[in-house]
């Protein structure tokens, strides 16, 4: 891991650099606010070969977009190619918003400045109350900045995450989680992914079985879940259209517990009681491809798995 720092107005123009790699700064706070220190900061830290990123501090109740525009407005010449732009995604003291109006700030604001600033990579502050609490859909852009004050790499949540602020005092302390300046840079200066073209809207049916597998009793047993099903390759599909996990107890009754993985971590799990000879016990996937892992933990009798559904027109 690497060190850094990020700086607003209450800091001076000639923060120590000392043994740091990178530095965010703060340029606007919603659409009505500049940092007068912000142009002078950024050429501090890259006179002084820190990898720079940018910030804006919302306006919650705002518009996403509206908030972007202001602050992509007054970056003006200090944004080089390489740097990094962040969105400060917290709102004390502001009106109160709803989990879902913050999120459609937050998604709004990294999709206006993913289309008017091709090439940089976008990330997401947010403390882990909000993260844990607030955020429905992880969308952070390129990256996660997570705010837990804890042991530097290690917050207390299971997303990955590139950024970690662990401290406030004397100042706000961060780390990357990147070998070397060299690598954070390198990183930056990557062209972020496109976004896949939606497919065609297709035909699914339950009857397609995509793979068997078994599943002893006493254990958790960890059922990876492919990014998409195809005919050459039909394994998993949550991707690709409605996908079920079919389970049936074998030799005696079982007590049958689910869980999905996802971004954010490990869900509750969902207990279910399998009759021996009852038929497959059939587990509906979200369709948002948001599922990477099942697990399926049984107790009383071993299972027998399926993975069925697959795309056929």
């Amino acid at each position: 891991m690497i060190n850094g720092i990020d700086v607003s107005s209450y800091q001076s123009e000639t923060y120590s650099t000392s043994g740091l790699s990178f530095v965010f700064v703060k340029r606007t706070e919603g659409e009505g606010y500049v940092n007068p220190k912000a142009s002078a900061q950024v050429a501090h830290g890259r006179a002084n070969g820190l990898v720079v990123g940018h910030y804006c501090y919302p306006h919650i109740a705002d518009s996403g977009a509206a908030d972007a525009d202001y602050f992509l407005n007054h970056l003006g010449s200090d944004l080089h190619s390489g740097d990094v732009l962040a969105l400060d995604w917290e709102w004390y003291g502001q009106a109160a918003v709803s989990a879902a109006e913050a999120d459609a700030f937050k998604d709004a604001w990294i999709a206006r400045v993913r289309a008017k600033t091709s090439g940089h990579r976008i990330v997401t502050y947010a403390d882990r109350s909000n993260w844990l609490n607030v955020d429905k859909n992880s969308n952070v852009g390129d990256g996660l900045w997570i705010a837990d004050y804890v042991t530097a790499g290690k917050p207390r949540i299971k997303a990955k995450w590139l950024f970690h602020q662990f401290s406030s005092s004397p100042i706000d302390q961060d780390v990357a989680n990147f070998p070397s300046r060299e690598a954070l840079a390198a990183w930056a200066l990557a062209q972020p992914a496109p976004k896949p073209t939606p497919s065609p809207t297709a035909t699914y049916t339950e009857d397609d079985m995509l793979s068997y597998l078994t599943i002893a009793s006493g254990i958790d047993v960890d059922i990876p879940v492919e990014p998409a099903g195809t005919l050459a390759k039909p394994q998993g599909g949550v991707k690709n259209g409605p996908m079920w996990l079919g389970l049936a107890a074998q030799g005696a009754d079982a007590s049958v517990a689910v869980t999905f993985h996802t971004a954010k971590g490990w869900g509750k799990p969902t207990t279910s009681t399998l009759k021996h000879g009852g038929g497959k016990h059939m587990i509906a996937l979200p369709g948002d491809g948001s599922v990477d892992t099942i697990r399926v933990h049984s107790t009383g009798a071993p299972l027998i798995g399926y993975i069925v559904g697959r795309q056929v027109a």
